[in-house]
């Protein structure tokens, strides 16, 4: 930057990325597969005994289940909530086999989506005493092998939407909504036949990431981040300078002019994480006119040790103040009824680093402004 004035332009794009779901997974597995146990353990409950841990089955890590049959858990609580959302993977081995994700499990039975190789489906059915009743279905064709993924979020906490996920996670195959649901437990289930691979069963509440910023006026370069993201649980900021935070309510000071593009990641405590690069808007703010070196008063020696001296070069007979703030635009010093043309600045209490001074005089009038570097 130049000791001219300073013209700092923010520039934030709205960039919304897709839910990340290998992250999400990694971070907010329900149940990987991975004890040492022999399958079921707890928290499942067996409703119809079955199931082998093997690693011919694992989708990620070590192992995963082959054919678990109907099991199901009651610590979870997902669908209680708006923005919820269960998921697992899956992988057929033979044209007879079928996936289940079941929700609102408890001992008197489930809903589930249902992915059916054996009729080429993809399912919602009422499995009342883990019984079978089809609800709603589409056509869908699987290829043997290759994973799949099925995703439920509640909508609404009586809405539930299920979706047939491609192998990377993101490319939807199929969509089937479930509607007028009552009296949510909150319990899971799983369940699959004739020689399908389960793996990798995650939930979280989906976080909305939001954030507004503003500028301070006086440097022009330090910029206040306010976090108002929804269910999030951590922050990821990068502020496009080479620089990132993980504070939720970071301030950041630019040491050039230019163009930024500032994103945060926000991510669920159960590991869900959206990214948002702003809004649209483009902010403008004049920094500091140093018009302090060339015509007003000046500081010398800057940077300085022990003291440095405020000299007027056209000084006229007031009273004046000296404001001196940090980078983060909080005051640290100030001298006020400065009465003749040079001033000391003693260095009590200021660590080393670069600092910003304004001058104004007895009617408030700024009259000068810089940078003052204690070393």
């Amino acid at each position: 930057m130049t000791n001219s004035t300073i013209t700092f332009i923010l520039i934030s794009l709205l960039i919304l990325t897709s839910f990340n779901i290998n992250q999400a997974l990694a971070q907010g597995n329900f149940e990987d597969f991975e004890t040492s146990a022999t399958w079921p353990w707890s928290p499942w409950v067996v409703e119809d005994a079955g199931g082998t841990k093997l690693a011919a089955a694992a989708h990620m890590g070590t192992y995963g289940v082959e054919d678990p049959e109907w099991h199901y858990r009651t610590d979870i609580t997902l669908g209680n909530a708006k923005d919820e959302r269960l998921e697992v993977w899956f992988k057929f081995t033979s044209n007879n086999s079928r996936a289940y994700l079941g929700f609102e499990a408890d001992s008197g039975g489930c809903w589930s989506f249902v992915a059916a190789a054996n009729t080429n489906e993809f399912i919602i059915q009422n499995n009342v005493g883990y019984s079978f009743l089809d609800v709603n279905n589409s056509p869908q064709n699987y290829n043997l092998n290759q994973w799949y993924k099925i995703g439920i979020t509640w909508i609404d906490t009586n809405i539930v939407e299920g979706k047939l996920y491609d192998s990377d996670g993101t490319s939807v195959l199929a969509t089937l909504y479930l509607g007028n649901l009552s009296a949510l437990t909150g319990g899971i289930a799983i369940r699959s036949v004739n020689g399908c691979y389960m793996d990798d069963l995650g939930g979280c509440t989906l976080p909305f990431a939001a954030f507004g910023y503003t500028i301070d006026q006086f440097t022009g370069t330090v910029v206040q981040f306010s976090d108002s993201s929804k269910n999030a649980g951590s922050w990821s900021w990068d502020f496009g300078d080479g620089y990132q935070s993980t504070l939720q309510n970071p301030m950041h000071t630019y040491t050039a002019d230019g163009t930024y593009e500032v994103c945060l990641i926000a991510t669920s405590t159960r590991g869900c994480v959206e990214t948002v690069c702003v809004a649209s808007i483009i902010i403008v703010e004049t920094g500091i006119p140093d018009i302090s070196f060339d015509d007003n008063v000046r500081i010398y020696p800057n940077p300085f040790s022990s003291s440095a001296t405020l000299s007027f070069n056209n000084y006229k007979r007031d009273e004046y103040i000296f404001i001196l703030q940090n980078i983060l635009g909080e005051e640290v010093k100030s001298i006020s009824h400065i009465n003749s043309n040079k001033q000391q600045i003693n260095r009590s209490g200021l660590s080393a680093g670069l600092y910003l001074y304004k001058v104004m005089d007895s009617s408030n009038n700024l009259i000068g402004t810089g940078k003052l570097v204690v070393e």
